[in-house]
């Protein structure tokens, strides 16, 4: 089994996921208590079953990636697995095949259309897709997407922030 973690917006999503499909799927809107709340949901999960991690790194809210990655980390090390990591936008691109856009605060996003990192204004917004929802579970346990993934040492993973996206 393979657990993904993304705390990158106010959502979290902790899935765990195989080859055959979902077996478990954890989403919830946070208020800004993402480390409070991620460790009560992990408990209900057989970590000693787990094969591999796949964490969102960012661009994202500056605290929710940090707890993300943290704890994708941590338990990658201390479970001696294998990591695997991905950027927000790739990881949203991928499942819809359009522009998507992340807030960047300051009335601009960030957007990735499948080539390029750019930054946008608000009034520029058009019919791109802005990620404001939970990943797509069904998205993970299709190798294309999860082929998309880096694989990363838990020591080497870096935050993608937002001023590091473009």
């Amino acid at each position: 089994m393979n657990l993904f973690i993304d705390t990158t917006t106010k959502y979290v999503s902790i899935i765990v996921f195989d080859q055959n499909g979902v077996e478990r799927v954890i989403q919830y809107e946070g208020n800004n208590d993402h480390t409070t709340t991620i460790y009560q949901h992990l408990a209900e999960i057989d970590l000693t079953k787990l094969q591999a991690i796949y964490v969102t790194s960012g661009p994202g809210s500056y605290t929710g990636v940090r707890i993300g990655v943290l704890v994708a980390k941590t338990l990658a090390h201390e479970l001696h697995i294998k990591l695997y990591a991905i950027n927000t936008l790739e990881l949203f691109y991928n499942g819809t095949s359009r522009a998507v856009l992340l807030d960047a605060r300051g009335k601009k996003y960030f957007k990735y259309d499948g080539t390029d990192f750019s930054q946008i204004a608000y009034d520029d917004v058009t019919s791109e897709f802005i990620i404001d929802s939970y990943v797509d579970a069904s998205w993970l346990p299709n190798n294309n997407i999860t082929s998309q993934f880096q694989e990363v040492s838990p020591l080497e993973l870096k935050i993608e922030y937002l001023k590091e996206a473009i």
